[in-house]
């Protein structure tokens, strides 16, 4: 065996034993990588190598995980930041030993939601200055007590800010709707991805997620649209209700995914789940990326007046094509696929909603 290839033969065999390694670790909240710790205490060589790839996506749904990892990633922050800091009033632990690492160097993965969750949780458990106007929001603090929006703010402008200066360049990202239940002051948290400032830290994103109600928010999606140009892989788990109060932000919405598929330039995988009412927007989109589009996935996808499908047949490269438990699938929406070829296609797997897939079915068996 080649000695100098060996850090990349075991990076290659450690991926298979970490969550933050693999595309799930932005949406799923099961993560167990208690195996790749027990490597860190091999030798320095398999530390080297494990360290990273624990530190691709460190910002996990449980709170004290994503707590600590900001901790650490104060302790990379170099002087000036870190006063900006304290003179917020946060009391920052004074840095004895440098870190070992440039933890924030390796970050690849980001979901955004859990990010700002770890970042309020930091804000409540970390000691303030007295008389500073913030939260007192030592460990002593009520249960149920929240940090403020600005601060939130504040230390999450710092941390994306730290990405930046440290050339991080994502590859997995994870927006989510903004809850409805949160007041105007408030959205500004949800919204710091924007900004210009932290343009180039998103904008070679690779794979994307979607996800959540973006009843009042298609402008969010038009803003995810115009940073994000070469997603390779989207998936979207977005949904709006079927009634006349939602009408037009269904539409909205539509359009604005419309304009988040055709902007990419390369689009290979595509999965959408949940999407009631879009649909005939996504459809209509896909024809943008047939030179690209190897893959297409529906999940539990309503198809009510959707229309035919003459957009998907024009996806003549594709190589996959899945349907799971969609429904409202009529003879009129099958019909332009008994007429099209898809000369690439390998697998092809259905498994539709017992009371409306014969169509369906009928074709795939043809297909067979």
């Amino acid at each position: 065996m080649d000695v100098l290839n060996l850090p990349d033969i075991l990076t290659e065999i450690f991926e298979n034993l970490v969550e933050s390694s693999k595309f799930s670790s932005i949406i799923s909240d099961k993560s167990d990588n208690k195996d790749l710790f027990n490597c860190l205490l091999v030798n320095r060589l398999w530390c080297r190598t494990t360290v990273p790839l624990l530190w691709r996506q460190p910002f996990q749904p449980t709170r004290e995980h994503g707590y600590k990892a900001i901790g650490i990633y104060f302790q990379c922050m170099d002087k000036k930041d870190r006063k900006t800091i304290q003179k917020r009033g946060f009391q920052l632990p004074p840095i004895k030993i440098a870190p070992v690492f440039n933890y924030p160097s390796f970050l690849i993965g980001l979901n955004y939601r859990w990010f700002l969750n770890a970042v309020e949780d930091w804000c409540y458990k970390t000691p303030v200055k007295p008389h500073t106007g913030l939260l007192k929001c030592c460990k002593s603090a009520k249960v149920g007590q929240v940090a403020e929006t600005d601060d939130i703010v504040f230390v999450a402008r710092k941390l994306l800010k730290l990405l930046v200066d440290n050339n991080v360049v994502l590859k997995r990202l994870c927006i989510s709707s903004i809850p409805r239940a949160v007041e105007a002051v408030d959205r500004k948290k949800y919204l710091i991805w924007a900004e210009s400032e932290f343009v180039i830290l998103f904008s070679s994103v690779k794979e994307l997620v979607v996800s959540g109600q973006f009843f009042d928010q298609a402008n969010d999606l038009t803003s995810l649209s115009n940073l994000c140009r070469l997603v390779s892989r989207l998936v979207i788990y977005t949904w709006v209700e079927r009634n006349v109060e939602h009408e037009s932000s269904t539409r909205e919405v539509g359009n604005a995914l419309t304009t988040l598929i055709k902007n990419q330039n390369g689009l290979k995988e595509f999965c959408i789940r949940d999407a009631g009412g879009l649909s005939k927007f996504i459809i209509s989109a896909l024809p943008s990326q047939k030179d690209s589009l190897s893959y297409v996935r529906f999940h539990k996808v309503d198809f009510r007046n959707s229309g035919a499908w003459n957009g998907l047949t024009e996806c003549s490269k594709l190589r996959k094509l899945s349907f799971f438990q969609c429904e409202q699938v009529t003879k009129d929406n099958v019909q332009p696929l008994f007429r099209a070829t898809f000369p690439h296609l390998k697998e092809l797997e259905a498994k539709p909603d017992i009371h409306n897939g014969e169509h369906l079915m009928r074709w795939i068996r043809t297909m067979n």
